[in-house]
């Protein structure tokens, strides 16, 4: 059949009806991505989902997601395929290699061979299987908040724009997502916290020692309570006021969690008085 009877009886061109079906399966990606990176409220989880569905989308087996630190510069927060060590060690300002382009331009960007690209050439190293990469910018109100990077199609061909496409929209509902996330996290950790001292709250306080008793007693570990209190705290605060009241207390709860260690658990427990969860 041409192209003028398949016209007429209403059909249309194989070409239209195979771009047709990709977009519908782009969109149906897209749908469950944003569903899935929505129903958590955790920012861990969200950069862990979005590097499984990246994966999966763009059948890959190499993702990475680097954050911005308050001094401009990136660190990778979550990986798939790449070393401990080169987590650890990886940190980025903006302008310096692929990553530091696209949050310097804030633009996507596919890199069809890295060894010959004159913004990056370089060797490549062993464990890229190919030398074509896909980086996006995880941008939200107009601020570029992280970068995705995906290498090693499992194909072994390289990216094309249907993949650096399908990436950015992803990467914008997942930039969205994890704001969510973040600001949810910032107001349980206010709620938690003791709004003079920054230590934890007496509610907070209750649900940690639980939580440690359990654990002590599934570990079979000791665990060690200090339960502590200024004295003659009234007979100062009425004699210099509350605000120096209130300021003695910020500095006993400063040497406090000055000195407990990393997995230790002060918190205010009321009044003068002061609790520190030691496992």
């Amino acid at each position: 059949m041409d192209r003028d009877s398949a016209d007429s009886m209403g059909e249309q061109p194989l070409g239209i009806e195979t771009e047709s079906a990709r977009w519908l399966s782009e969109l149906e990606i897209l749908f469950e991505t944003v569903r899935d990176l929505a129903s958590t409220l955790s920012s861990n989880e969200v950069i862990e989902r979005l590097i499984d569905r990246t994966l999966v989308h763009l059948d890959s087996e190499i993702a990475s997601v680097l954050l911005m630190e308050a001094d401009g510069s990136m660190r990778i927060s979550h990986a798939r395929g790449l070393p401990d060590e080169v987590m650890a060690q990886t940190h980025i300002r903006s302008g310096e290699g692929i990553a530091g382009h696209v949050v310097a331009t804030g633009q996507p960007l596919l890199v069809p061979d890295v060894e010959q690209d004159p913004r990056f050439r370089r060797r490549n190293h062993e464990r890229y299987y190919t030398n074509s990469c896909v980086s996006v910018p995880l941008v939200f109100q107009g601020k570029v908040r992280g970068v995705i990077n995906v290498n090693n199609k499992r194909s072994q061909a390289e990216f094309a724009g249907s993949d650096l496409r399908l990436l950015e929209a992803i990467a914008g509902h997942a930039a969205v997502a994890l704001a969510n996330a973040r600001r949810f996290e910032e107001m349980e950790e206010r709620a938690q916290r003791d709004a003079l001292t920054n230590l934890a709250n007496h509610g907070f306080f209750w649900s940690t020692i639980e939580a440690e008793v359990k654990r002590a007693e599934r570990h079979e570990r000791k665990l060690a309570l200090i339960m502590a209190d200024v004295d003659h705290f009234k007979a100062y605060n009425d004699r210099l006021g509350h605000r120096q009241g209130d300021s003695a207390l910020v500095a006993v709860a400063d040497v406090i969690a000055r000195s407990c260690r990393a997995h230790d658990h002060p918190a205010r427990y009321g009044g003068e008085e002061f609790a520190i969860v030691l496992p």
